[in-house]
């Protein structure tokens, strides 16, 4: 998927840019930079995704870049590995970081395919009869949607994706 893609799909309106200002002298490397520049991530949409520029400058400080929340887990840029994008739920949770995607370009691709699996799943009518037929089918889409853009994404059972895709199976 390309950055216009993305860009078309949210609607360039709907999406926080991070200006070059905030960015700064960071450690982050040209192409994750150029992206949270340039196309941003999405904003104001149902879910527990939170994307704004932070508040507190010392966010940024050492290995993590912050970019965004899930619920209350901070979403970051490691900017030690390659600017994967990670869950820093060691400090929550006392287990390792979650890496969530190899880069922010297979992050906000991936975004996309869980809203448009999301919008089409609530779209299906309650009393259709082969609803749940149709929900498998919109599941599995999103299962290869998700390895598709990023095969790291399910390298292990418990990888963020993984768990999205097993929470849709169960009714979520």
């Amino acid at each position: 998927m390309t950055r216009d893609e993305i860009i078309n799909f949210w609607g360039r309106d709907n999406l926080q840019r991070w200006p070059e200002a905030f960015l700064g002298e960071s450690r982050i490397n040209p192409e994750s930079k150029s992206f949270l520049k340039t196309v941003g991530l999405p904003l104001g949409v149902d879910w527990a995704f939170k994307f704004e520029l932070p508040n507190n400058p010392d966010i940024h400080k050492n290995q993590y870049f912050q970019i965004g929340l899930s619920v209350i887990i901070p979403i970051s840029l490691d900017l030690l590995h390659s600017c994967q994008v990670v869950y820093l739920t060691e400090d929550f949770y006392g287990s390792p970081n979650k890496v969530v995607n190899t880069n922010i370009d297979r992050f906000a691709e991936c975004l996309v395919y869980y809203q448009k699996f999301r919008m089409t799943a609530r779209a299906l009518p309650e009393n259709e009869p082969d609803r749940p037929a149709k929900r498998e089918r919109l599941i599995e889409a999103l299962e290869n949607n998700l390895r598709n853009a990023d095969s790291a994404t399910f390298d292990t059972p418990f990888s963020q994706w993984w768990q999205v895709v097993e929470a849709a199976r169960d009714g979520f």
